[in-house]
């Protein structure tokens, strides 16, 4: 009863307001209560007016419902509205597009599972699981009697950028969550030394390492229905690594190092130019292979015998 009441004072009052259309799907995520029949009818009567509502203020709705528990019940709605075709139709073209026999579920409703299970308090990750697999209607292939979806992880990053972009959501949000999706398809080998396990830290930040084992987990775990799962192998031997070798401790960066622009400037005694950003990188391959290195009489020993090198 209470339902429909809700239902049907929105349907009186989506006309007046198409933002009430997509109010209606996150209420239904976020207060948790099912929108009836007359209410989706009522949407998909007055969808121009929905359609007609600033980015801004629908990238708001879709960003409260990130707080619901499952925001995959507002995306749902969105979609039997025929409202995530003009918000997320990168999202929309993912539904019914079947994957490989390890998934269980089609692109759209892998995303949207994969979504859920993101912790709550993490909407950016949400984001990037959400928006994880937007490639894969492009780039599917039959291969050896099954689909394969080679370089997707890029096209997804930069189809999520287009979307994020679109509803004008925060740039740091759209560019830690595109950094994410790009790294998803994340494959570990107990053969990485240990400068490559420092250089992956490296590739996908250090700030975002957590946050990337969150979706990596998530889209595993999303690949079928169980009600047990068990962290992978190759997840927890990274994990246990990365920790091991304090990876996201190390230096890893140019900022990092124990010498400066100034100090190589100062050795080389010539003016600034590419060359230098050049040494400064090559500086950081070697703190990477070693960390012991990054001392500054070190560092700039071996800086002197690259100089040498160029002669």
């Amino acid at each position: 009863g209470a339902a429909s009441g809700i239902g049907q004072a929105f349907a009186k009052r989506l006309a007046e307001d198409g933002l009430r259309a997509y109010r209606a799907c996150r209420f239904a995520a976020t207060r948790e209560f099912e929108v009836d029949g007359k209410l989706l009818t009522a949407v998909r009567r007055h969808s121009a007016v929905a359609r007609g509502v600033a980015w801004e203020r629908i990238g708001d709705e879709l960003a409260k419902a990130m707080s619901a528990t499952r925001p995959s019940v507002c995306f749902e709605l969105l979609r039997r509205t025929g409202l995530l075709d003009h918000c997320l139709p990168e999202l929309a073209a993912c539904y019914g597009v079947t994957q490989n026999r390890f998934h269980e579920f089609d692109v759209y409703d892998h995303s949207l599972r994969t979504c859920d299970l993101i912790p709550v308090e993490k909407p950016m990750v949400r984001w990037a699981a959400l928006l994880h697999d937007l490639g894969k209607p492009q780039t599917k292939l039959l291969k050896n009697r099954d689909f394969v979806f080679y370089g997707h992880d890029r096209l997804s990053a930069e189809l999520a950028l287009t979307a994020l972009r679109r509803l004008k959501l925060p740039r740091e949000l759209r560019e830690r969550a595109c950094n994410l999706i790009r790294h998803h398809m994340l494959r570990y080998f107990p053969e990485w030394s240990d400068a490559a396990v420092r250089r992956f830290v490296r590739r996908v930040g250090p700030e975002n390492i957590a946050d990337l084992f969150d979706l990596v987990i998530a889209d595993r775990q999303a690949h079928r229905r169980t009600d047990s799962f068990q962290l992978p192998k190759d997840i927890s031997e990274l994990m246990t690594r990365i920790e091991y070798l304090d990876a996201a401790g190390a230096p890893l960066t140019v900022a990092d190092l124990a010498v400066g622009g100034d100090d190589l400037l100062e050795l080389a005694g010539r003016p600034s130019g590419e060359w230098l950003g050049d040494l400064l990188e090559r500086l950081v391959e070697v703190v990477l292979e070693d960390p012991e290195l990054n001392e500054r009489e070190a560092l700039l020993a071996r800086a002197r015998e690259m100089l040498a090198e160029e002669e």
